[in-house]
């Protein structure tokens, strides 16, 4: 099998296979991950904090890792977004809002993040979500633009 020259663009489950096989490495997918960020993240605008130097650091510790023999679990070296809805440590949590949310509980990590730090899955950054305070109610399935055929009240 030869890898494509973005290691990124194979199935997820192919790429984990990749890693424990040593074909690819932890910081080969990071810096993939990285020059496509460079590439598209100001017009897609995907990210609400962006953490390439802590995803090297991660990708790192995963390499040594699987160098060692040690597996970690199943994510180890994969990289990774969490929603700004998730806790994590040494991120801010804003959860849609103009608001920081308060640092007791949101900036410790939760159950969620606690394992993908376990597992040395690689966290690339906090994905922007809409606001806590809406839902979304008697939408459309085949709707062109949610807000022009959803209708939407505050919670």
């Amino acid at each position: 099998m030869t890898i494509p020259s973005d290691p990124l663009s194979s199935p997820l489950v192919e790429i984990a296979h990749d890693l424990r096989e040593k074909r690819v490495t932890a910081r080969e997918l990071i810096e993939a991950a990285i020059a496509r960020h460079e590439r598209f993240g100001e017009r897609l605008h995907a990210y609400s904090l962006w953490a390439p130097e802590q995803a090297r650091s991660v990708a790192a510790a995963a390499d040594s890792a699987f160098s060692a023999g040690v597996p970690v679990g199943p994510l180890q070296g994969l990289p990774v977004s969490i929603k700004d809805l998730f806790a994590a440590a040494g991120y801010h949590c804003f959860a849609g809002s103009s608001r920081r949310l308060p640092a007791d509980p949101w900036e410790r990590d939760g159950p969620l993040v606690a394992t993908l730090r376990r597992q040395l899955g690689v966290i690339m950054g906090k994905t922007h979500m809409v606001s806590v305070c809406w839902k979304v109610r008697r939408c459309s399935r085949s709707a062109v633009t949610r807000r022009a055929q959803c209708g939407f009240r505050r919670v």
